[in-house]
Order: structure tokens, then C-alpha cells, then sequence
């Protein structure tokens, strides 16, 4: 199979605290456990910096059928981050050099699934010929980024959602 049209999984390792991570592309029967993830993620981690009526408004769109709807799309890359075997984190990549979402569940923070499924979304650019990936970051995840070689460009409304603030970066790679 041709890694510019189905990048390999990342081969499991032991992350932080032992548990083993694995990032893979998702499968669309895995749709109604990453809208889970995702929504969980960000109604239980953002929570500290962002009011309710705005995780509300931003988790309204993750949902099974979008998620069937994204996997399905042959302009993006979903994948999914596994620890210890345990569907703990959705990331999505757009062809035109977007990450669109990138989250983990509460329970996999500091464990090091964040990081190598941005690694994987790295090596999904860089394998379509992409240049540099552009992101919007939370506020939450703000230096979790520039930790991974982002630069902040501006920071200003989410385009997600009006009342959402957040940091657009990039990294050349």
C-alpha cells in the first residue's frame, strides 16, 4: 500500500507513566466512540477556559455522522489514538495542511498520545507534499504546540465559534 495514500500506524510504544500508545487512521465504525472522545475531551479539559454556553456550542458538530462524514472525506486524514489499547484520541488533518482537531481524552494527558498523533498528522503533510500545517489552538493547548515547534501568527475568534478564543500557529516542516 502506498504510504502517500495510507500512512503505516505509528508502532506502538510505552509512553509516559508505561501505558503503550498507537496512532492509526480511523475506520468509520470507530465514528460514534471518537465524537465521544472528542466531546469529552473538551467539555472535561477546556472547562478551565471556557464558559459552558461556549463548550456547548463547540462540541454541537461532534457527532457520529460528522465523524463517519470526516473519515469518509478523501480530503482529510482522521486518525485515532490509541492507549493501552483504548480509543483516547481523534485527530484530523484537512490535504490543505489544516489541523482541524487534535484531542485526548482527560485520562491520557501526560502520556504522550497528544504528541505522537501530532507526529502523525506531521508525517501525513508531509507524505501529500505539504510544506507547513496551519492550526487554530485553544487556549488550553496553547503551549502543548509551542512545545512541538509551532509559532503563534495571530490570536483572535475561533472560527469554529464566535465566543471561542484562540491562537492560529504554524509549523514549517
Amino acid at each position: 500500500m502506498d504510504v502517500s495514500e495510507n500512512p503505516a500506524p505509528h508502532l506502538p510504544k510505552t509512553g509516559r507513566a508505561g501505558s503503550r500508545t498507537q496512532v492509526r487512521r480511523s475506520i468509520a465504525r470507530e465514528a460514534e466512540e471518537l465524537a465521544r472522545v472528542n466531546r469529552h475531551s473538551i467539555l472535561e479539559i477546556c472547562s478551565k477556559d471556557y464558559d459552558a454556553q461556549s463548550l456547548g456550542e463547540w462540541v454541537s458538530n461532534k457527532t457520529k455522522e460528522n465523524f463517519e462524514q470526516w473519515i469518509r472525506d478523501p480530503e482529510k486524514t482522521v486518525i485515532t489514538g490509541l492507549l493501552s489499547g483504548t480509543i483516547s484520541g481523534v485527530g484530523l488533518l484537512s490535504h490543505e495542511g489544516w489541523i482541524r482537531l487534535l484531542y485526548v481524552a482527560p485520562e491520557a494527558l501526560g502520556k504522550g498520545l497528544g504528541k505522537e498523533m501530532l507526529r502523525y498528522l506531521e508525517d501525513r503533510a508531509r507524505a501529500l507534499g505539504l510544506s507547513k500545517i496551519t492550526l487554530e489552538s485553544t487556549v488550553t493547548a496553547k503551549e502543548f504546540y509551542l512545545r512541538q515547534g509551532y509559532r503563534l501568527l495571530e490570536e483572535g475568534p475561533c472560527s469554529v465559534g464566535p465566543g471561542l478564543k484562540a491562537f492560529r500557529m504554524e509549523k514549517i516542516l
